[in-house]
């Protein structure tokens, strides 16, 4: 859902991050895709699956894996809210909203898939708002027409992804494997830089850049 990944990334992220170099992630982007932790045993929802209260609700309740994910963030959402220099106010509305965008995922024609998405999404959105994250180098790419793309890579944390900023808009991408370059995505948008060269697709609107 396109309204899920225009994220509030600039209100939680200011003095925050960690990357390695952008400019060569040949070299220091891992290929693996994301994925959620492992856990010995699954783990429950943060909500009464007796009496769920929306259908998304219903369909983390009756999944292994975002039942598990569900787990995760709210153990995660915690720590960081209660971390010395996190900034209370911002998390506790962003987490409001989320849940609100979450629920919309009933609209689309993979609630599920969207619904794994905005939680891999918001866990991004809470390891760049820990105020434990050192702020990235952002890496910048010259487009056509004078236009700019720029990237901030959050390799240390899981999922592993990069926050892209075109024509105003802030997108998280997750790192996606690549047999060569540097791959990321999400639903109708994607990455890849390879050998100096960065290729940008956006909900179908295609560009060529190159690093600067």
């Amino acid at each position: 859902m396109k309204r899920l990944i225009v994220l509030m990334v600039g209100l939680l992220a200011t003095g925050c991050a960690t990357t390695p170099p952008a400019s060569d992630p040949d070299d220091t982007a891992p290929t693996s895709p994301p994925a959620a932790a492992e856990t010995s045993a699954a783990a429950a929802p943060t909500f009464d699956c007796s009496a769920p209260s929306s259908e998304i609700e219903s369909l983390v309740c009756t999944d292994t894996d975002m039942a598990d994910l569900d787990s995760r963030l709210n153990s995660e959402y915690e720590q960081v809210l209660n971390t010395p220099g996190a900034d209370k106010e911002a998390l506790e509305a962003s987490q409001i909203d989320w849940h609100s965008q979450r629920e919309e995922c009933t609209q689309e024609a993979d609630p599920k898939g969207c619904v794994q998405q905005a939680y891999l999404t918001r866990l991004v959105e809470l390891h760049i708002a820990d105020p434990a994250t050192a702020a990235p180098t952002e890496a910048r790419y010259n487009c056509p027409d004078g236009e700019e793309l720029t990237a901030r890579y959050y390799n240390d944390g899981d999922p592993q992804a990069g926050v892209f900023t075109w024509e105003g808009n802030e997108v998280i991408l997750f790192i996606e494997m690549s047999g060569s370059g540097a791959r990321y995505g999400r639903d109708g948008v994607s990455f890849w830089e390879h050998q100096g060269e960065a290729t940008f697709d956006y909900y179908g609107d295609s560009v060529v850049c190159e690093v600067a």
